[in-house]
């Protein structure tokens, strides 16, 4: 569960955190501040490629 009071900001997991705001490669999500339910998945096509998929949805 996530509580949300803004924006969030995605990146890929082999950056450092302390590098987050320095990334062109980022994507800022905004969210309604609220609750939200992320449901993951991990996607892994080949042995060479892997990504994980998020999505979060909002619990009234």
């Amino acid at each position: 569960m996530l509580n949300a009071t803004g924006e969030l900001v995605m990146f890929d997991a082999a950056y450092f955190g302390t590098e987050v705001g320095t990334l062109a490669e980022s994507t800022v999500l905004e969210l309604c501040a609220g609750r939200y339910r992320v449901d993951s998945a991990s996607i892994e096509p080949d042995d060479l490629t892997s990504f994980r998929v998020h999505r979060f949805v909002e619990l009234s």
